[in-house]
This record gives C-alpha cells, structure tokens and sequence, in this order.
C-alpha cells in the first residue's frame, strides 16, 4: 500500500470530527463531503501502485476512472483533476506515449492557473513536526549523505468550494454555489502541480522557454502570493517556483528557490525529493561536483516518503552521472532493486537492473548482464512496449556483440533505431516546433533559435542520457525541420543562416543514410585516425573511448604487423585471415561503443566550422545549392563574404535540366547516337538557358573566380557542370570547363576540409573492364602510374586492397541504385558487403587518395523518368549520388570521378587516361579540364564507340559533343 494513502486514511477521523461543528451549518453538502472522505481517494492511490507497478494498462484505467468520477462545481472541474490529469499524463510518458502526455499535463496546469489561489481556501493552521519513526524504518542503503531530519505533514486538509454567504449573488443576480468541506490531499495536490511543471518542461526541453502555457505558469508562480507569506507550505510554492524556472532554462533564478524548497524549516518533508532532483539536473548540466551526492538524496528522501517517481528519476540521472565518471554500479543499487521488488514497485526495480546490466557489460560480463536482462524482461509484460523495454534491447545487443555476435548485432540495432524513431522524444520536439511556427506560434527568430539546437549534433549529455534516441535522431533526415528552419532564415534575410541551414542538413542526410546514423563510421575515423588530424575535442573523446576499450588498442596493436606483411606481398593466406579477423573484432567492439553511452564527435561529416570565408583563398569560390520545399535557392561563399538568392520553383528547374540532359546524354542507355545528333549543337542553347537560371542571381564573385567549388543538392547533382554555356556579352558563351578549373563537394565541410599535401600516386588498380575491352591495348592500363590490372579473383581480400593501392580505376557496369547506394558493388570477389560501398566505409580506414568509377549508369540517363517514378517519402534523385561520394570519400580518399552516364567506347578510356596523366603534375580539377580539351578535339574511332550506329562508323567525327566528355562528375 502507497504510504501517502496510508497517512491520508490515518488523518480522515481527526479531520473530520473538525469539520462537524461547520458542516451541521449547511444545508445540501454532498454526501461524499459529509463523510469526511479524503480526496484525492483510495482508488487514485491505487491507481499509483499500478503506476509504480509498471502495470501501466491498469494504471491508465484507474486514473481514467479518477477523472470522470472527479469533483464538478457549477462552473468547471474542481482542483482534485490535477491529480489525475498529471499521474495519467504520467502514465502515458513512461510509455512513449508523448503526445498524450503532454495533453495531460496541458490539463493540469490549465487547472492549476484557473484555481492559483486554490492554497488559500485549505486550512493550513497545524504546525509540521518531528518524524521520529521514519528514520528507523528506512532500509539502512536508504541514508541520506547529507543530515536529515524529517517532518510529518498531515496529508489532509479541509478545503472549501463555493461560498457560505451567497445572499448577494442571489440579490444581484450569479451563481450560487453552497459551500462544501472537503477532506483534501493538499500535500499530493502539490506534488502533482510541482510534477506536471517539471515533466512538462522536460517534455517541451528547448521549446518550452517559448511556450505560452509553460511561460504563463512560470509567470503565475514567480509572482507569489499563492500562500500566507508565513506558512509552512510556502516550501511547496518554492518548489513550483523552482521547477518553472528550470524548465525556462533559468538556472540562476531556480536554484535559490529549490534550495528553499528543500525543508519545511530544518526538516525534509515529501516533496523534498522533487527539489533535490531539480537541483540535481541543474548540477548536472553545470557539471558540478555536487551532482552525485544531490541525485543520491533525492533517490533517498523519494524512498523516505514513498514517492517512487522520484526515486526511478534519480535512479536515472545518478546512474548516467556514475556511468560516465566509473563503470562500477552504484553501491546501493542492487539492494534497492531488491527492496523495490519485494514490494512490487516494478518501475523502479527494472531501472536499478537495468543499470546493473549497463554495468555488467562495461566490465566485459556479458553473462551476468544477460541474466539481469531476462530478469527485466521475464518479469513485466508491460515494461516490453515502452522505453524500458526498447533500453533492455539496447543492452541485449551489446551483449550479443560481446558474446560475438558483433555483425548480427548491428543488423538488430539498425531495426532497434527504425522502431526508437517512432517514440522518439527529438522527434516528437521537432513535430512541436514545426506545428508552432506552421501556426504562427513560433517567430521566425525564434524558430531559428529552436531548431539551432534540436538540429545540432548530439552533445556529449545527449548520449550519456540516451543514447537510443540519440541514434534514433541521427537517423532521421529531419526534412520538414530543416525546411522550416530555413524558411525562418530566409524571412529574417540572413545569407549566413541560410548557409549554416543548408550545410547542417546535408552533413545530417549523409549521416541518416549511414548505417546507425554514421555512429559507427565516425568511431572508426576516429579511433583510427591520428591525433595530429583532429581537432583537440575528438583527441579528448578519442581518449576517453579508448581509456574504457583498451581490447580495441590491442586489436589495432596485433593488425599492424599483419597488415606491414600484407602490404610487401610477404603474407600468407593466413596472415590474411587473421588481420581480417581483428578488423571483424574491431568492428564488433565499435557497435558495442555505438550503442553505449560514450559521447562521439561527428567526425564522419566534417564541419565547415566557424569564419568560412576567412578559409577561402583569393580567387577561389564556393557555389551551394539547396532544393527544399519546392524551392531552389543559390548561396555563394567568398572571401569578401556570404550572399543567397532564389533560384526558382523546383519544378522549373527540373524542366530544363530534363531538357539539357535529354539533348547531352539521350534517353536511357540503349539509345544509339546518330553522326546526325552528334554534331547538332542544340544541346548549346539549352544549356546556356539552364545556366541563366541557376547562375543569373550569382554575385560577380562566383563568375570571376578562378577556382569554383560546387556543391549540388537533389537532382542538380545530375546537372551536367562542365557543359554548361556561360560568359557575358563581350567574350561570348562557352561551356564551363573552358573557362575555369572547378569540382564538386558534397557539403560545405568536404569543400573547406584542408587536403593537405597530396599523396604520391605510386600503385593504381586497375579493376574490371567495360565488354569488350581488350586488356593489353587498354589506354588505362598503359598510362596510369603504376599500373596494376587486379584479376577478377584477385588473391586480396578487398578491405586489403584498399590499403594497397594508391588509386583505384575501377569499370563497373551498374546502376547506382537511389534507395539503396551502399549497395553498390565496387570491389571484385570478397565477402559480401565489404566489397560494396558500405564495405568501403569500414575497416581499415585507408583508402586509395584517388578513385575513378567508370562504366556506372545514374538517373542522369533519364531523369524525367525517375523523378516522375519517384514516390512520396522516398529518397530524393540526386541523393543516391550524394551518399555515393560522401562514402568514397569517408575513409580517406580525396578525389573521386565518377560516371553519370557512360559512352562505353574507347574515347572514355581515352579520357580517363589522360586524367590519369595529368594528375601527375596537375590538381585534379586543373588535370581533368586538360584531358576534356585534348579529347573535344580527338577524332572518334566510331567502330570502338558502342552507342554510336553502327551503320554512321564513318571517319570525320570529334569528341566534342558532351556526350563524350561530360557524363563524369569531378568531387576533389
């Protein structure tokens, strides 16, 4: 039985017998009034057992059953609903359920304003005393690390609805309402209004300094005058106090108040527990020493006077603190787990197992974490369908990872985080902010303010408190977010917002379209990487992680001289296979990190950082371009500054880049050239009017500078760059790569990320042919440096082949598929995905510096078709290529070229080998511009060029036709 029931029963007869003497003055009071009968009743505090039960069907029931039982005045619910709207709020948040949370708790604070004065109708005129008994009846692991001494409260008071006299509303006309005495729980009332506060700001967390509702309790509470200025219960207005402030983000202002609210006097008192809590989050967000000591009293003074809410709270926030700080469990959790399921309390005996698991497998048992899980699991069919439940699968995953079954495990984590995403808490914030500012709620400047935050990357507090929601964010696109979040951007005419948006939301696509939201890939960059190639923050983090993982050092520390042997052609097939097995060991370890509470720096997705401009060079610029929202906006980044404009509709823009495309690659790839299209120049024009509307609103800079970087979005990726007409009046039109040297980036990050001094290029793999190619007379083979034709079948695993080769040419005849790139296949043989584009990305992180895709077909070769054949929700055209080269990139590799479209002939490997020549002497963008002007001007071979007609293999006929030089993409 709830002890807070049990005090309330022991007080009804005494307050009773004071009500009598008034009572025998009325006229009609309620039977219920009568009787003396407490409220909140005994079903309410039956109704919290289920809750603390985790039995949560039959605790939503019971408060449902609360409410329409609940006291009605003439005009509206009486102030004993707050009870009920809060528990069953409550009840829904422990489920996930967030929206019907914050509904409730939406009720009860609407309750609470309406009835602010509700403390000054109870009878509040018994003095607090000593509680004697309490300490010797808590558990001796329940003690307090500060003194304590504690006060017994009457949990009820007589409180009074309607009015004694009513003979003026009857003279003058209103509502009469005959005065009733109730027997009220004042105490639980107070605690539910306190609760309803904290909880709904946690709910709300960035978004609630914005609120009106949690703005307007704030304001009522901080204004005073709820309770007699010299009254006890004044402990309790500190309390609302205190909390309101936390949940604006006020720390300065809560603190004092939460201090006060502490004790009734020199006494702690039930609620104390709420206060130290509060104190102990905002302890823990300054990071302050204290922090510990605060959640332990609270977890203690919540066991104390029974309020096991508190207590599973601080159970919560203590364990997270110690976890970061000493992989050893907290002394007093395992008895307390024991306590708490002697005595049913469910809810929290789960949470103190499930930090004894979380510790377990920090100290590499994964057998007593198992057997602690199915404990968890076994014992309460209702904890399975909420976030408990979803925390006891992340822990089975790292046991399974533990227990090697590290691949399996990641496969499970991937579809952990698709069904986290649905109860996600970041998500559900995001909902909220987009619902405000669609409705005008939220300013544009405000919104910008909101979204910076819930679009950031994780802090290092987000992964200690929970790290599956974290993932869960990570691995969501967010689209409507950062839509919105630019559009307030572009209201407020902020070019470096705009740019900040756009560059933030391409480095989160590339992470949501990596495996575990790129968790995984940014630990292997960074354990992998040295220090000298990190920022100081990542070398901190790096440290940290490997301090805790010393089994992933000695992994790396035995690879080393496998790899050394591989490298020199000195190993065996079995040194082979036991380097590939440490690189299997590491990357087990890896998703036992990823889906543990140690922070990570997002160093998958390089940042642009801060003062860009002031990392450009003189007569270097940036063009990015962002498709959102059906909309297309340019930004252009210079060294004299940041400036955007709008495009056009996206819709236009796809038009005529379907118009250019169709004119430049065909239709599909078995469409077959005439002599005819070959040399008709109506692709000139086309082109020159989609490079009107993509560049027409460009600033000088952009125009005149001497290297351009472009970083594409969606289907622009599939623009086709090097041909596209511009110049003024005076010196005419010509395509792009006559004028200047330019490339591509992915983002913002990519395009500013200094490449540092380029590796020689020593060894080149040259991997897979076109049909019909003939090896010993391939122009490829002959002129890369150091060529090396790989076999089909070669004797390297492909993970070995990338440390190997200094560049890879590699002919692929495939789609690049747009729901699933990391698919593609790019190495020959191996062992299932680590030959693909997602093998790329794993160990080791050692890449070739270079690599050439050929022969690879996109939607470039008919965009109209896919962007008409794209369905709602699905992935964007033009992301699949997006993902494709952030991939290749990842692992170290710093230029990639690679085909849109392919012409399949001899002129390709003609153009390819020049690069290849080139970039001996040459930067890649300065190499490739020279190899497409040699071979504009090389006559055809047109019985080598298969999509040429057969019948038209007449001799006369250049390479100047883009179909030839502009089906590749240059990124460097």
């Amino acid at each position: 039985m709830n002890r807070l029931r049990r005090r309330c029963s022991a007080y009804l007869p005494f307050r009773a017998l004071l009500a009598l003497p008034i009572l025998a003055l009325l006229a009609a009071v309620p039977l219920a009034a009568q009787t003396g009968r407490a409220i909140p009743g005994a079903g309410y505090f039956a109704a919290l057992d289920d809750l603390y039960a985790a039995d949560y069907t039959r605790a939503e029931r019971g408060f449902v059953s609360e409410l329409r039982g609940g006291i009605k005045t003439t005009e509206a619910r009486w102030i004993d609903s707050i009870c009920y709207f809060t528990m069953l709020g409550e009840t829904y948040f422990v489920q996930g359920a967030h929206a019907a949370a914050l509904d409730q708790f939406d009720q009860a604070i609407d309750l609470f304003m309406a009835n602010r004065a509700w403390l000054t109708t109870v009878q509040l005129n018994q003095p607090v005393r000593e509680d004697l008994n309490l300490p010797r009846r808590m558990p001796a692991w329940a003690r307090p690390l500060r003194a304590a001494r504690y006060c017994d409260v009457p949990a009820t008071f007589l409180a009074t609805i309607g009015r004694i006299d009513n003979s003026q509303q009857a003279q003058q006309g209103g509502i009469i309402q005959a005065a009733q005495f109730w027997q009220l729980d004042a105490q639980e009332l107070a605690r539910c209004v306190a609760w309803s506060i904290y909880r709904r700001g946690e709910l709300l967390g960035p978004l609630a300094p914005y609120d009106a509702r949690q703005k307007a309790v704030s304001d009522l509470v901080a204004r005073g005058g709820l309770a007699p200025a010299t009254a006890w219960s004044n402990a309790w207005v500190n309390l609302w106090q205190g909390v309101a402030a936390l949940s604006l983000e006020s720390p300065k202002t809560a603190l004092p108040h939460l201090q006060q609210a502490t004790q009734m006097g020199p006494f702690d008192h039930p609620l104390t527990g709420i206060a130290l809590l509060a104190q102990g989050r905002l302890a823990l967000e300054a990071q302050q020493a204290v922090a510990p000591q605060l959640l332990h009293d609270a977890a203690m003074a919540g066991v104390a006077y029974e309020d096991y809410l508190v207590v599973a709270e601080a159970v919560r926030y203590a364990h997270q603190l110690q976890l970061s700080i000493d992989p050893r469990p907290l002394p007093w959790l395992e008895p307390m787990a024991a306590w708490c399921t002697q005595r049913g309390l469910d809810e929290t005996a789960i949470r103190c197992r499930l930090a004894l698991s979380e510790c377990a497998l920090e100290a590499r048992r994964p057998a007593d974490a198992a057997a602690l899980l199915r404990g968890v699991m076994g014992r309460n069919r209702f904890v399975g369908r909420g976030p408990l439940g979803r925390e006891a699968e992340r822990l089975s995953l790292i046991v399974a990872a533990q227990q090697g079954a590290g691949a399996k495990a990641e496969l499970q984590a991937a579809q952990l985080i698709t069904k986290q995403r649905s109860y996600s808490l970041r998500g559900y914030r995001r909902g909220i902010a987009d619902a405000a500012i669609e409705s005008g709620l939220l300013s544009p400047r405000n919104a910008e303010r909101v979204y910076e935050r819930l679009l950031a990357d994780p802090s290092a507090a987000d992964w200690r408190d929970d790290p599956l929601d974290t993932l869960a964010d990570l691995a969501d696109e967010s689209t409507n977010s950062f839509d919105r979040w630019f559009a307030a951007a572009t209201v407020r005419r902020s070019a470096e917002t705009m740019l900040a948006v756009a560059e933030q939301q391409s480095r989160r696509r590339f992470l949501a379209g990596q495996p575990l939201g790129g968790r995984v890939l940014s630990l292997r960059l960074l354990l992998e990487t040295s220090a000298e190639a990190l920022g100081d923050k990542a070398v901190d983090a790096k440290g940290a992680i490997l301090d805790r993982r010393r089994d992933f050092v000695e992994f790396s520390a035995r690879a080393e001289p496998l790899l050394a042997k591989l490298k020199l052609a000195a190993g065996s097939a079995r040194d082979q296979r036991d380097w590939e097995a440490t690189l299997d060991a590491r990357e087990a370890i890896l998703t036992q990190i990823a889906l543990s509470r140690l922070p990570t720096p997002l160093v998958a997705a390089p940042s642009a950082g801060k003062e860009i401009t002031k990392q450009l060079t003189p007569g270097s610029a940036i063009l990015l371009l962002r498709v959102g929202a059906g909309e297309v906006f340019g930004m252009a980044v210079s060294p004299t500054g940041v400036e955007a404009w709008r495009i056009g509709d996206e819709r236009e823009t796809n038009r005529q880049l379907v118009a250019v495309l169709k004119l430049i690659a065909g239709v599909g790839r078995q469409q077959r050239w005439t002599v005819a299209a070959l040399v008709d120049t109506a692709w000139r024009d086309a082109s020159a009017e989609l490079a009107g509307l993509l560049l027409s609103g460009a600033p000088a800079e952009i125009r005149s500078a001497d290297h351009l970087t472009i970083i594409p979005d969606a289907s622009l990726w599939h623009t086709p760059w090097p041909a596209l007409m511009v110049g003024d009046e005076t010196k005419g039109l010509a395509p792009l790569i006559e004028q200047r040297s330019f490339a591509l980036a992915p983002t913002l990050g990519h395009a500013l990320k200094p490449s540092g001094e380029r590796r020689r290029l020593e060894t080149t793999g040259v991997i897979g042919f076109l049909p019909g190619a003939d090896a010993p007379q391939d122009p490829i083979a002959q002129r890369a440096p150091g060529a090396v034709v790989i076999e089909a079948k070669p004797a390297a695993s492909p993970a070995a082949l990338k440390t190997l080769l200094d560049a890879a040419i590699i002919s692929i005849d495939q789609d690049l598929e747009i729901e699933a790139p990391l698919a593609l296949r790019l190495l020959p043989a191996g062992r299932g995905r680590f030959a693909t584009l997602e093998g790329w990305t794993r160990l080791p992180t050692v890449a070739p510096t270079m690599v050439v895709l050929t022969g690879l077909h996109s939607a470039a070769e008919d965009l109209q078709a896919a962007l008409r054949s794209r369905k709602r929700g699905t992935r964007r055209i033009g992301d699949e290529v997006f993902h494709a080269v952030c991939s290749l990139l990842a692992p170290g590799t710093s230029t990639v070229l690679m085909s849109q479209w392919s012409s399949g002939g001899l002129h390709e490997r003609e153009l390819i080998a020049e690069f290849m020549v080139g970039v001996r002497s040459l930067p890649p963008g300065e190499a490739w511009r020279r190899s497409v002007e040699l071979n504009r001007t090389r006559l055809l071979n047109l019985g080598a060029e298969p999509r040429v007609s057969a019948e038209e293999a007449e001799a006369g006929v250049d390479g100047s036709h883009p179909l030839f030089w502009c089906g590749f993409l240059l990124v460097d």
